[in-house]
Order: structure tokens, then C-alpha cells, then sequence
């Protein structure tokens, strides 16, 4: 081989050149060709949520009938859309729109055209971790997208599918949101505050900071002649004239989107149409009256218990600084980082007392809203598991987490359920609590000593019995509490309880009928989570805290003239006593309520019967004032009772009260 290539001196120079002048091409080859077709299945996908009939509004119903909103994702036509609108959207995300083939050369590396920042957000899930990212969202996507549609149906596509603040999608939502008008009929001055809008999110409404976002817009149409140079001061003389708010905001927002989140996993397995264009009806298992009356009780309290957290909080640090120092991996040196962070600008806050426009730097504003208390609130049935009040925060548009469903530790709330697994695989009470099981959940003291072994496996089970889908591990934690589950996994387990053992899946919806007439009745689903027995024991000890003058319950049933039988239960999370829980429970109602704040505060008033167990109270003692929940005793078990005892004889007066709830 190597007398071979003496005899040809110049073939490995001449391979060498060859390969630098191929390899590059190779190298596009392998670059663009198969992101051409990953680009290109993405787009079948892609063009199917483009491609559709009009859109109509789902409507979700309260058992009674009663219209509890819409979720509407309302779409509009090119020919619909102002002149003035279609010119100054093209001003502002696209100048080149009308000549460019989907590829905006000049700002290639900042927004780039409609085509590019349509691929961009369509495949936005997908992040960087692609390789191709950059070749499919920015060229071959671009392309596809421009071969496939017209100019027209390009620029109708990407107006239906921008975002306004909070959940606004779509230029005719927006229309309707802020001016509650369709956008055929918004003047010029509208025109402005929305596409302005569009770029500033924060803005927030009706402020001065909205109102310079607006007049900034039209000077810039002023100046490209989209309207005549002189309407430019009496224009921006002109209010607003936005409505504050987004029609269905605050709490009842949560429960529409709990809907919404269940109708996308249900389409997924039982509807072949797209939910949007089949004119569907929800008739949620909501009553409307209790729903009413929850929501009242909570705009009447949260303000006295914020007003209490903020007067007794044991610690008072800020939030930390070092979350503002992830910025500085974005390129930003310390000061330019203390100025974004500390310069105060105007902006609409969330309180109490209503929407307040303010100057806040973003720190400010971040301290605001981490010490602001926060509930989550669910009632059901524990006979039909039907959800009968949703409450899954206090204002969508500021504090989108739902409560209901979002993961948060549950402390000592744990206790009836370590219990219950206790008597079922025959651990002595002395065992758990030395002073038995009745007083240990009376007085909801600590739940078993350090040495007490569990068998992590066997309770993991049993705790899934009750219908505990959230991860749990298999250590000590399991007793105490330490780890997160959802309000609504844990009322749903609070009505084994009361329903002889049996735990039934919660239902929010009881069936769905479409603009064809087809009905989908939501099947309830049920098993049996402990016996009887257990059941009855453990509900004795609940029922105990909240009947006598005694235990955390503080005797719940006098304290609010509660009539027939009701049982109850605490919970806060350790010694943080950042958060509280409090679950009550009637013969055919559970109600569970959480209160807490994002922030770990410590605040020693903000613990289950200060807290959680007055908006329980307060709502029950309502129910039965307007006859919505009759008095009722809880069925009588006449099999025999597990023993729950330690120490019968021990005096209630002689107990270490230390570490309550």
C-alpha cells in the first residue's frame, strides 16, 4: 500500500482537497435534509389544530342547569378584521410580510417574520434540545408554512393563535375581553391598545402604564400614515375605555378550567371530533347554591386571615435574592441586574379590596404576592363522590395554580389513614401513640415515635387503596405526613370514612352532550378502601374532635351551631405553619380547605382551627341555614368496633398538648 502511493505523490493532497471542498456540502446535506422531513410530519399535526370548522363555545352547566360560563376559543376571518388592524399588526411583527417568503432575513436573529415566530411558538414544547431546532422553526417550517397557505389565511391563522394577558387567545377573545366588542367594530384608538397590548401583557388594563403603551402605538401608525397625522393628539386625548376585568375571572375561573383539563384527557379516549367545534354542554356536578354560598364565605374571610398572617408572622425574612441571580446567566452584570429588579414601574396588583393600580419595582411586587394567603376549597358528596363546590383559588388572573389539584404537603393530616392502616395489620395503639389511638387524633399529637418501624411497601399500599395517585416513597415519611398530595386526593379519601369503607372517585362532571344530540354519561367508579369496621373507628375519633369541648376541633358543631352529627379533622405542615388544612365532614358532605401562601412564613395563626376550620364552619353553618344540607346522625355500625385504646383510663387533662395543631 505504501509503495502504492509513492507511485502517486499527489493523491493524498489531491483527497485532502476534494474532502474540504465535499464536506461542507455533506454537512448541509445532513443538516437540512432531515430536518426538512421532521419539519414537514410536524407540520401535518400543526396544520390540523390550523385547519378546522369555526369554533364554538363549550358550556359549562351547574346540576340545576344553571349557566356557570363558556369556554370559548372565538376565531375570526381576514375579511373581518379592520384595515387599520391587518396594517399595523404587519408594522409591528412583520413589515416585510406581503413580500417575504416566511424568511426575514434582516431580523433572522431577533423575531423574525410571522412565518418564523408561527413555527416558533407551535413547536415551542420541544425546546432546544432538538439539534435541528434552529433549521426547522426557522427555515424549512417557515417554507412549509408559506407553500401551504395563502398570504390571507397566514396572517387570519397567526391572529387567532397570539395571546393577550392572562388567558386571552386569539385577536377576537382579546376584542371581546377588553372592549366587549367583536373586532370588526374596534376603532382606531382600540386597534392601538391591542396590538400594543399584544407586545405588553404586563401592562394590565386600565392603568397609565396601558395608556402609554396605547399612545406609544399610535404614534407609530401616525407615522407610517395608517391614519391621517392630525387625529394623532385628539386620539390619544381619548380614555382607554377598556373594561377592567375579563368577564368570569377570579374563583369560578378555576372551575371552567378544571373542565377544560378534564374535556382535553377525555377527547384523547372517548370523542374522535375536536371539542371546540362540537357545541358541547357540560353539566358539571356543581350545586349552583353551594357554590355561591363558598364563594361568599371565602370573599367575606380570606381578607380578616390575611389581615391576621401578616400582623402575627413569625418570620419576616423577604423572599430570597438569589432567585433574581438566575438572570445573571442571561448576560446581565449585577447593576444592570439591581436595576431591572429594584427600578419601580406601574402596575395593577392584586388585594383584597380590588384590583389597585400602584408603582411597584419587580421585587416589591414579588414580596406582595408571596406573603398574599391563598385557599383551595372542594365539597363532595361521600355517598355519590359528586363534587358539589370548586373553589381553586382566590383570582385566576393573578394566581393561576389551582389548589384543588396542585401538590402541597399535608402534614398531620395524614393521621386517620396511618391510623386506620395500624388497626388493619393489628399493631398494638401503644405501638403508635402512647396514648392511644382516639386521643393521639383528638388532640392530634405527634403520630408514632421515632423507633416505631413501618413497613413502607404495606403502607404505601394501603394509602393507595384510598385513592392516593400522587408519588409516595417508602419511608418514615409515610407517618408523619411528610410529602404532597392534591386537596382533591385527600377529600376524596376523607369520605371512605363516612361511606362504610367504599371510596368513590370524585365525578365534577356528570355528563356531555354535543350539537348532534349524543350524550356521554361519566361513569362513576368505586372499590372498597377499608372495612367497615376501621372505617367506623377512625370516623368515632373524627367525629369526637369536633362534637366535644375538647381536642383541635374546639368542638367545631357548638362553636357554629351545627345541628346533627359532623366530624372533623386538623392539619398543618410541621412547624413550618406556612399552610393549614381543615376537613369537615357531614353524613352527605366533605369539605376540605387549604390555606397557605407560596412563601414558608411562619406564622403560628395560621394553623388548622384558625385558619382552615372558620371558612368550613362559616360554610356548614350556611348550608343549614338556607336548608341545602339537612341534619343528619352518621349511620350507626353494629358490627364490632377495632380496639383505638392504650391506656383507657388516661386523663385527657394529663396529656402533653405540645406540638398541636
Amino acid at each position: 500500500m505504501l509503495r502504492k502511493f509513492t507511485k502517486h505523490p499527489f493523491l493524498l493532497p489531491r483527497l485532502f482537497v476534494w474532502g474540504m471542498m465535499f464536506m461542507p456540502i455533506f454537512f448541509i446535506l445532513n443538516l437540512f435534509i432531515p430536518a426538512y422531513f421532521s419539519a414537514k410530519k410536524r407540520f401535518e399535526s400543526i396544520y390540523a389544530d390550523f385547519s378546522h370548522a369555526p369554533y364554538l363555545p363549550i358550556k359549562v352547566l351547574a346540576a340545576d342547569g344553571k349557566l356557570l360560563g363558556e369556554i370559548s376559543v372565538a376565531e375570526i376571518s381576514y375579511e373581518a378584521l379592520p384595515k387599520a388592524l391587518v396594517e399595523t399588526i404587519v408594522l409591528e411583527y412583520d413589515s416585510l410580510f406581503w413580500t417575504n417568503d416566511g424568511i426575514n432575513i434582516p431580523s433572522f436573529s431577533l423575531q423574525g417574520s410571522i412565518a418564523q415566530s408561527m413555527a416558533r411558538n407551535a413547536t415551542r414544547s420541544i425546546g432546544r434540545r432538538r439539534g435541528n431546532f434552529l433549521i426547522e422553526n426557522y427555515f424549512w417550517l417557515p417554507l412549509i408554512f408559506e407553500m401551504s397557505f395563502t398570504k390571507e389565511e397566514l396572517f387570519t391563522i397567526y391572529c387567532n393563535e397570539l395571546f393577550w394577558d392572562w388567558d386571552s387567545k386569539g385577536i377576537e377573545n382579546a376584542s371581546q375581553g377588553y372592549f366587549r366588542k367583536t373586532i370588526s367594530e374596534i376603532n382606531l384608538q382600540e386597534i392601538a391598545f391591542l396590538v400594543g397590548m399584544s407586545e405588553n401583557p404586563s401592562g394590565k388594563r386600565d392603568s397609565s402604564r396601558a395608556l402609554n403603551i396605547r399612545n406609544r402605538q399610535l404614534d407609530r401608525m401616525a407615522a407610517h400614515n395608517i391614519y391621517p397625522k392630525a387625529w394623532k393628539d385628539s386620539l390619544k386625548s381619548l380614555p382607554l375605555g377598556v373594561y377592567p376585568e375579563k368577564p368570569e375571572n377570579g374563583m369560578q375561573t378555576y372551575l371552567k378550567e378544571a373542565v377544560h383539563e378534564y374535556l382535553k384527557e377525555w377527547q384523547k379516549i372517548h370523542y374522535q371530533e375536536n371539542i371546540y367545534e362540537a357545541g358541547l354542554e357540560v353539566y358539571t356536578r356543581i350545586d349552583s347554591n353551594m357554590q355561591a354560598i363558598a364563594e361568599a364565605n371565602v370573599r367575606k374571610m380570606m381578607p380578616n386571615i390575611q389581615t391576621s398572617f401578616e400582623k402575627n408572622s413569625i418570620n419576616k425574612q423577604e423572599v430570597k435574592y438569589d432567585f433574581w441571580h438566575k438572570r445573571l446567566e442571561y448576560g446581565r452584570s449585577e447593576k444592570e441586574l439591581a436595576k431591572a429588579i429594584f427600578e419601580k414601574r406601574e402596575v395593577s396588583v392584586f388585594t383584597w379590596e380590588g384590583e389597585k393600580d400602584t408603582v411597584m419595582s419587580p421585587w416589591e411586587e414579588r414580596q406582595h404576592y408571596k406573603k398574599m394567603q391563598q385557599i383551595g376549597f372542594c365539597a363532595i358528596s361521600p355517598k355519590t363522590g359528586q363534587i358539589k363546590a370548586y373553589i381553586g383559588g382566590i383570582d385566576k388572573r393573578f394566581f393561576p395554580k389551582d389548589n384543588v389539584q396542585s401538590l402541597k404537603q399535608i402534614g398531620s393530616a395524614i393521621k386517620p389513614f396511618f391510623y386506620g392502616f395500624a388497626l388493619e395489620t393489628d399493631i398494638y395503639p401503644c405501638k403508635v401513640h402512647p396514648a392511644g389511638l382516639n386521643k393521639g387524633m383528638e388532640y392530634s399529637m405527634g403520630t408514632a415515635p421515632p423507633y416505631f418501624k413501618i413497613d413502607g411497601h404495606a403502607t404505601r399500599e394501603y394509602y393507595q387503596r384510598f385513592g392516593f395517585h400522587s408519588p409516595l416513597d417508602t419511608t418514615s415519611t409515610l407517618k408523619i405526613g411528610m410529602f404532597d398530595l392534591s386537596l382533591m386526593e385527600l377529600i376524596a379519601a376523607y369520605t371512605v370514612f363516612a361511606n362504610k369503607g367504599t371510596y368513590i372517585q370524585p365525578t365534577l362532571i356528570s355528563h356531555i352532550s354535543d350539537k348532534s344530540g349524543n350524550r356521554f354519561e361519566i361513569p362513576v367508579v368505586s372499590w372498597q378502601a377499608t372495612s367497615p369496621s376501621i372505617a367506623a373507628g377512625i370516623l368515632g375519633a373524627l367525629k369526637n374532635i369536633a362534637m366535644e369541648d375538647y381536642g383541635t376541633g374546639m368542638s367545631l358543631a357548638a362553636k357554629y351551631g351545627l345541628k346533627g352529627e359532623v366530624a372533623c379533622k386538623t392539619g398543618n405542615t410541621a412547624t413550618s405553619y406556612h399552610m393549614a388544612w381543615f376537613t369537615g365532614i357531614c353524613p352527605d358532605l366533605v369539605t376540605t380547605v387549604w390555606v397557605g401562601c407560596d412563601e414558608r412564613n411562619r406564622d403560628r395563626d395560621n394553623i388548622g382551627i384558625f385558619t382552615a376550620m372558620p371558612i368550613v364552619g362559616e360554610w356548614l353553618k350556611s348550608l343549614q341555614q338556607a336548608n341545602l344540607l339537612l341534619p343528619q346522625n352518621f349511620e350507626k355500625y353494629e358490627g364490632k368496633l377495632p380496639n383505638m385504646e392504650c391506656n383507657p383510663n388516661i386523663a385527657s387533662s394529663k396529656i402533653d398538648t405540645e406540638g398541636w395543631e
